[in-house]
């Protein structure tokens, strides 16, 4: 009952504080999309015969929607490449007995 007890804390803990990130990823999906549809009823206005067939449309609409989550990836990893730092080192204890 102990184990279980901590395994579920431990799990809610995780999921309270993963929320932010959870959340952030979303909004970042939700505006891969939202760019691809701008940019591509932009287009679809400067080139109509894009709008001719669907399967363009939709061909284009993936390409688009590829390479924001292409940019939006490397973004994130420019940005934790950037905020990694080194970690200190901890010393090392022995355990049990202490020895004075």
């Amino acid at each position: 009952a102990e184990a279980g007890t901590r395994k579920l804390t431990r799990y809610a803990k995780r999921r309270w504080q993963e929320h932010p990130a959870r959340k952030v990823a979303k909004w970042e999906r939700k505006d891969i999309k939202a760019r691809a549809n701008v940019d591509f009823q932009k287009m679809a206005s400067d080139h109509p015969e894009l709008a001719s067939n669907p399967l363009s449309r939709v061909q284009q609409k993936w390409k688009l929607k590829r390479r924001y989550s292409k940019e939006a990836k490397a973004a994130a990893k420019q940005s934790a490449k950037a905020a990694r730092k080194p970690l200190p080192l901890r010393e090392l204890r022995p355990v049990g007995r202490r020895s004075l």
